[in-house]
């Protein structure tokens, strides 16, 4: 690769006041909180702050002193001098059971302290401390945390150097009290200090055992020296995330590892030393709920998290490491006698849900992860059956089970996994049993929406029942097994009500990340696509792994956008993983339904073998585009950005709040430019603000030019966070129209003009290098009434010279094609066994448009397909009733389906496909021939239809249609070729048998060629290259079109018109072909 994946991740939230890290499979996580540099984040404890020439030793716990940066290897957390930490710089470096910490004191007079903070953080209880001084390096801490396991933390802490003074501290109702020289204490609020009179550096190791002090000072010696412990950590790291190669890129792939490391680095690996499963398996891995809730008696695993995206990622890239986590499940299971969905596999206090099990192991075994299935599966059953109330009224009585409604859906998905599980080891009566159940959701059904029920069958209120939100949040999960049955039950306008959900509240909460896709199930494949590509990600490219991303919640205004509440948070990681591959796993099959991806090629190097994507021209539009670092601690939102769902092509920025945001900025530092936007300003129903920054460094220090509709234009200038006012005009830009705007910069010369018009010029600008970028605020009330918002459909950066640095105008992309290991696949849905050691290419275009039928979505597994010339062959997998959607496009409406029952939408020309599934079951759709149509898409075929070049290599641009000579289109193209009948001909039947009948038809081909005197090639010679292209095309295709009996071409004859500079030859094609008799 041409850089290294670590160096690519960020390893701290965006606004800077955490950081995270572990070793891959390491057992202790480092975590930085304003609470201070935890070494050992399950047990919040110990946390490590400096004090530099201060008295105070025992810091507020809401106190932010630091900002974050840095990535997997080694965070860096400054200290602001203005804290009593006096601007010391704390670098941290995890390693497998223990954590570095190097302190960088600036100069002091009288001491410079580090406090190794005990007291209660987070979690209750946090446990009874014993802290003991060994040595003038060397203190050890136990922390008896006690309950279910009887679990206790042993810690020992080594310094460098020795100190020169120590003590400890307690809290005493509320006051901390400190004890100078003392050497030990016990006690919940506690902690110690130590102090040094000289010394610059000093390196702090704390280790962690759950076992014994004994195997803390052990593993003291996975260190030797930081810099060795960096070293180790990025190589360690640059492996574990090279199982996902990317070329090129920048945001995209930043955003794709940053992502992926969160993935896999909340993955917990107690190896022998969780008290409560180790004697039942080991190692235990399992894969963490994030930082915010990896701790004592919270969430060390979460099924209903990490069921949805993350453990098909992990089955996919490592079938070793998938098998220690089924194993974990099942050392769950011998405990408690079923699985704990969320619970703590170490500490124990389990959660009393028992969903998605089944889904996990189904998925595992169609994955082909190696595990002894038959064995498991009675703990998996046992997990499934705990809720008796669903299989005994056919869903959860809101009397018995709280979140009855949202317990109805997830038991009707978990029923359906089990049914599948049970049929793929053989247990037919198991199988026939829990199918009964996979729409039990529908029970749970008020006309087009979930709500709940009490015992007796009658309603609950609308609204209660649910976990989390309410019914418009919930209202497509039944997607997660029945996305065919849950599109039956939303009726009328189907579409309409997914698309506002996916606008209005879509919160990328865990039970709602299968929504985006559920638009190919209703044929709108090509919103799914723009929705995921230029509505969803770049919620990811820069907001992070939040568990509920910002801005979501907007249907009903009850949530401040820029709301979140995890971070680091791997169920919403692995959906941006997968996203931005272009791929998403289909839940309980072994099929991936493909999405427009945002690389051009990735490599994945999967369990089984290498798979292979690409995507040329799938570059993502801002990929060139950075949110700058907020280096100081005022957690100031991003700026708002989506690219539009229309598909018209413009950047959408809109205000978080009323405050001045990150600016989205040009990935490259100039210092002299040439910017040209065309953009259009709305205010909403406040004073709105749009901001052209420049020579900015962060998010403090930049110039900015700003616009609003407060009537002023003003040059302003930010330093260290306070802006100032350089010079202003009275001007008003136009509102709510398109305008051209273009701001120069060169030296300390400033100018802006509006349509060509100049409106603002300075000469007195502050020299230096930084990055261009918009942004947008508005003043007054959150949320307005009507919300501001700023559309950009092109950004031009050049140079002074006019040299392009870069431009975007915000177009979409669509996957219109797709071959598999260079063969025609005509589905967006491609079976692992396929893809594994295998090839995807994926054609792109700028428009939606479909040339061949393609089968768009299913319940089922696509294991054979392939389109030969009006023939639709399908070979399918599944478990029971499968159903297909296929968009027959320009074909239209098949002439005979077999192997199916069928029904055609001619408002869609969608065909729905229902299939019984007693063994692979075999479709074949036919479609009348038309040789014209065939002609035209093999000339116009991307990769082998016609390609002619002018005297300098470059492409010489051309039309291929069925309608006639048009003169307009020579203001574009240079040639066209036209298909269509002969005059006054008609189809002759040579032959009719019982189900056919053979048909011959004559179809003209005309090439125009117009004289350009501009041009640098002769008009002779561009005509005799298509004529040589057309017969290659066309004598190619003779032997190789199923259905064609026969091509015969006559001679070209030419047929010039002088008088209006065309050159025109004309070849008669002659097809022969077979049709069905009707």
């Amino acid at each position: 690769m041409s850089l290294e994946p670590e160096s690519l991740v960020r390893a701290y939230v965006r606004g800077m006041d955490k950081g995270y890290s572990k070793r891959p499979l390491g057992m202790v996580e480092l975590f930085s909180t304003k609470a201070g540099e935890i070494a050992c984040c399950y047990l919040r404890s110990p946390r490590l702050y400096p004090v530099v020439d201060d008295d105070l030793i025992v810091k507020s716990l809401d106190e932010n002193w630091r900002i974050v940066r840095g990535s997997p290897s080694r965070l860096v957390m400054e200290y602001k001098a203005e804290t009593p930490a006096r601007g010391t710089v704390v670098e941290a470096t995890p390693l497998k059971h223990a954590t570095a910490f190097r302190f960088n004191f600036p100069e002091y007079i009288s001491q410079a302290r580090i406090v190794v903070d005990c007291r209660k953080f987070e979690i209750d209880p946090s446990g009874t401390k014993t802290i003991e001084r060994i040595d003038s390096q060397t203190w050890r801490i136990m922390n008896t945390l006690g309950g279910e396991a009887n679990l206790t933390g042993y810690h020992y802490i080594k310094f460098s150097a020795p100190f020169d003074a120590w003590g400890i501290f307690e809290e005493i109702d509320g006051s901390p009290q400190i004890h100078p020289g003392a050497d030990s204490i016990t006690g919940d609020e506690v902690g110690f200090y130590v102090e040094y009179a000289s010394a610059q550096q000093v390196v702090v190791v704390v280790s962690t055992s759950l076992v014994d002090f004994a195997r803390a000072e052990e593993y003291l010696g996975e260190f030797t020296d930081f810099d060795s412990a960096v070293e180790e950590a990025k190589n360690d790291w640059n492996e574990a995330l090279s199982v996902v190669e990317v070329e090129g890129g920048g945001t995209v792939k930043e955003a794709l590892y940053t992502h992926l490391f969160t993935v896999l680095g909340n993955i917990i690996n107690y190896e022998d030393e969780s008290p409560l499963l180790s004697s039942y398996y080991s190692p235990i891995i399992d894969v963490a709920s994030s930082p915010k809730y990896n701790y004592y008696k919270q969430f060390t695993r979460c099924y209903w998290d990490q069921s949805r995206f993350v453990y098909p990622l992990i089955a996919l890239l490592d079938h070793d490491l998938m098998n220690h986590i089924l194993n974990t499940g099942v050392a769950s299971h011998s405990r408690y006698g079923y699985m704990p969905v969320n619970f703590d596999c170490v500490g124990g206090d389990h959660h009393d849900w028992n969903t998605w099990a089944s889904k996990i192991f189904l998925e595992a075994h169609l994955y082909g992860v190696p595990f002894d299935y038959s064995s498991a599966y009675a703990a998996v059953k046992d997990t499934t059956d705990r809720d008796s109330y669903f299989f005994e009224y056919g869903y959860d009585p809101y009397e018995y089970v709280r979140y009855c409604t949202t317990m109805t859906i997830e038991m009707a998905s978990t029923s359906d996994f089990q049914a599948r599980l049970a049929k793929c080891l053989g247990l037919e009566a198991d199988y026939e049993y829990y199918s009964k159940f996979r729409d039990a959701w529908r029970n749970n059904w008020d006309g087009d929406y979930p709500r709940g029920k009490y015992a007796d069958g009658s309603w609950i209120p609308v609204g209660e029942g649910f976990f989390e939100e309410d019914w418009r949040y919930y209202r497509l999960s039944p997607a997660w097994n029945d996305p065919f049955g849950l599109i039956e039950g939303l009726r009328a306008e189907a579409f309409e009500k997914v698309r506002e959900i996916l606008e209005l509240y879509m919160i990328y909460n865990d039970y709602q990340l299968i929504y985006p896709i559920l638009p190919y199930y209703l044929g709108k494949w090509s919103y799914s696509q723009r929705y995921i590509r230029r509505y969803s990600l770049p919620l990811f490219f820069y907001a992070g792994s939040f568990e509920v991303v910002p801005w979501g919640q907007r249907g009903d205004g009850k949530t401040p956008a820029g709301h979140a509440i995890g971070y680091f948070y791997p169920s919403n990681a692995a959906y941006a993983v997968w996203h931005i591959l272009g791929l998403v796993p289909v839940p309980g099959t072994r099929s991936m339904l493909i999405v427009a991806p945002s690389i051009e090629e990735a490599v994945i190097h999967a369990a089984g073998g290498e798979i292979t994507v690409k995507a040329p021209g799938a570059r993502h539009p801002l990929d060139g585009f950075k949110m700058l670092d907020n280096p100081y601690m005022d957690n100031a939102g991003n700026v708002r950005v989506a690219l539009d769902l229309e598909g018209e092509g413009y950047l959408i920025l809109e205000p978080e709040g009323g405050w001045r945001h990150r600016a989205i900025s040009s990935r490259l530092s100039v210092e002299n430019f040439i910017l040209k936007l065309r953009c259009l300003l709305h205010p909403g129903s406040e004073t709105a603000y749009m901001e052209v920054r420049f020579r900015a460094s962060d998010n403090h220090n930049w110039l900015c030019v700003r616009l609003g509709s407060d009537g002023v234009a003003a040059l302003e200038r930010s330093v260290d966070g306070v802006v100032s006012t350089l010079y202003s005009v009275d001007y008003t830009p136009p509102l709510d129209e398109w305008f051209n705007l273009e701001v120069g910069v060169e030296d300390s010369m400033l100018e802006v003009k509006i349509d060509n018009s100049n409106i603002l010029t300075y000469d007195n600008l502050l020299l230096g290098e930084g990055h261009v970028g918009l942004s947008i605020f508005y003043s007054g009330e959150w949320p307005p009434p009507d919300r501001a918002y700023l559309k950009v459909d092109r950004w031009s950066l050049l140079d002074i010279s006019g040299e392009v640095l870069q431009e975007e105008d915000f177009n979409p992309i669509y996957v219109v094609g797709v071959k598999l290991n260079g063969d025609e696949w005509p589905s967006f849905l491609v079976p692992l066994d396929k893809l594994i050691g295998g090839r995807l290419e994926l054609e792109v275009s700028s428009t939606p448009e479909l040339r061949k039928p393609m089968i768009l979505a299913a319940d089922c597994d696509i294991i054979e397909a392939r389109y030969e010339l009006g023939h639709l062959y399908i070979k399918t997998e599944g478990f029971g009733k499968g159903h297909l959607l296929i968009d027959c496009g320009v074909q239209g409406e098949p002439i005979r389906v077999e192997g199916a029952y069928h029904e055609y939408d001619l408002t869609g020309d969608l065909l729905k496909l229902t299939v019984e599934h007693s063994s692979p079951a075999e479709i074949n759709i036919y479609w009348k021939i038309y040789p014209k149509k065939i002609i035209i898409d093999l000339l116009s075929d991307p990769e082998d239809g016609v390609k002619v070049y002018d005297d300098e290599g470059q492409p010489i641009p051309g039309v291929i249609s069925a309608a006639w000579y048009d003169e307009r289109i020579f203001k574009e193209a240079d040639w066209q070729i036209t298909v269509g009948p002969i005059a006054g001909a008609r189809a002759e039947i040579l032959d009719i048998g019982a189900r056919h009948k053979a048909v011959r038809e004559h179809i003209q081909l005309s090439i125009w060629v117009k004289r350009k005197p501009e041009a640098n090639y002769t008009p002779e010679r561009l005509r005799r290259d298509l004529i040589q292209e057309v017969e290659r095309i066309l004598f190619k295709a003779i032997n190789n079109l199923s259905g064609v009996e026969g091509i015969n071409l006559s001679r070209w004859i030419d047929r010039d018109e002088p008088e209006r500079g065309i050159l025109r030859s004309i070849l008669t094609v002659q097809v022969e072909y077979e049709m069905e008799r009707g």
